[in-house]
């Protein structure tokens, strides 16, 4: 719930932005552009979380660096926790708690990245589906036209007109 929440308010602030940008002379944005926004939009408040947590942590301690502490969070964030590298204060709990509170909002990140690609993926998925939809239905018409080029010679003035329409749609292709 927490994922589809931020997902909707991204989209809606995506929305709010582009009317003020075109001004609204411009229709709405389609739902595969609304895709790749929301989908670049949380990659890039995911990395910037990452690089603000570690920089913190880097300067909260003076033996991590800020390389070791982007390796720290990306690896705790992504759930896969190697164990190389542990939290070690003479102030555990305290410690423990901050990074507890930081990978799950990092946790909630990555959700909405890896639900804005999936999303992505499936306006991708609808868009594949109605141009081959298309497509088809233009080779269902270049095929009837064929047929009727090779049924009887004579023609009347208006099949003659109706084939003429149709070649222009094949010069189209």
């Amino acid at each position: 719930a927490v994922v589809s929440t931020q997902s909707t308010g991204i989209l809606k602030l995506i929305e709010k932005i582009w009317k003020r940008i075109s001004g609204n002379r411009t229709r709405r944005l389609t739902k595969f552009t609304t895709s790749i926004i929301l989908a670049v939009v949380s990659l890039l408040m995911l990395i910037a979380y990452l690089v603000i947590m570690a920089f913190l942590l880097s300067n909260s301690n003076e033996n991590d660096t800020f390389i070791k502490s982007l390796y720290f969070y990306t690896i705790t964030m992504t759930t896969v926790g190697l164990g190389d590298i542990a939290v070690i204060d003479h102030l555990w709990w305290g410690v423990t708690v901050k990074v507890l509170c930081v990978f799950c909002i990092g946790l909630a990140l990555v959700t909405t990245v890896f639900g804005a690609f999936r999303g992505l993926a499936a306006a991708n998925k609808k868009r594949v589906v109605k141009a081959t939809r298309r497509l088809a239905e233009k080779a269902k018409n270049v095929q009837n036209l064929k047929e009727r080029l090779k049924g009887p010679s004579a023609l009347n003035e208006a099949e003659l007109a109706d084939q003429h329409e149709q070649c222009q749609l094949l010069a189209e292709l």
